[in-house]
């Protein structure tokens, strides 16, 4: 890989990330948290039918803090999620854990090829990034947000 390649690749990568992750955020921030705190049933078409029941709770709270820790990552600059090989390590795994999703359509024998095309442009974008910046990072460039 060039040199000069990796900077761009890193930003467009990056800034695709913030923009997939702060949408999701905003779609489980208004629309997930306040079924949380319900009296009711939700009244939607697409209301989950385990509404109320501990599974609905565990699985909207794991939704809330995946979108909550993915944001922080898209957030932090590069520069500090390459700072070290443990840092790396850590921001590397954490943004690979939203691949579940992806991994369970795929041996749940759903159309892989739509969940495969989400995975890589999407929930690849922050993973691609953050190892642009650590490849960057190790041959002694600058790394400033991405």
């Amino acid at each position: 890989m060039r040199r000069d390649f990796l900077q761009p690749a890193s930003w467009t990568l990056k800034i695709v990330a913030a923009v997939f992750w702060l949408h999701v955020a905003s779609v489980v921030f208004y629309v997930d948290v306040p079924n949380l705190r319900a009296n009711a049933p939700p009244q939607y078409r697409d209301a989950p039918a385990d509404w109320g029941t501990p599974a609905y709770y565990q699985r909207v709270w794991w939704r809330v803090a995946k979108t909550a820790l993915m944001v922080a990552l898209v957030l932090i600059p590069n520069r500090v999620l390459v700072s070290s090989k443990v840092v790396f390590a850590f921001a590397l795994l954490a943004s690979l854990i939203p691949w579940h999703v992806i991994l369970q359509k795929w041996f749940g024998g759903a159309g892989l090829s739509n969940w495969l095309f989400l995975g890589v442009v999407t929930l690849g974008a922050l993973p691609a990034s953050i190892t642009l910046s650590y490849l960057r990072f190790q041959r002694g460039e600058r790394v400033t947000y991405a």
